[in-house]
């Protein structure tokens, strides 16, 4: 969780296949269902809040 902001939020981790880990938002799912072992996908379009942070997207929930 990040605590020095208004708001707390999980930050997840990204594990790829490919064998790298990059720590990154995920949208588009409550946080309680955001589980390991999600798949995700990099959301489309630029957020003017994510300040350059990675953004994935849930796919299928």
């Amino acid at each position: 969780m990040r605590r020095y902001r208004r708001a707390l939020r999980s930050e997840p981790v990204a594990r790829f296949q490919e064998g790298f880990t990059l720590r990154c938002r995920v949208v588009g799912a409550p946080p309680h269902l955001v589980r390991e072992g999600i798949r995700v996908r990099p959301a489309a379009g630029t957020d003017p809040n994510s300040a350059g942070e990675l953004v994935f997207v849930v796919v299928g929930v």
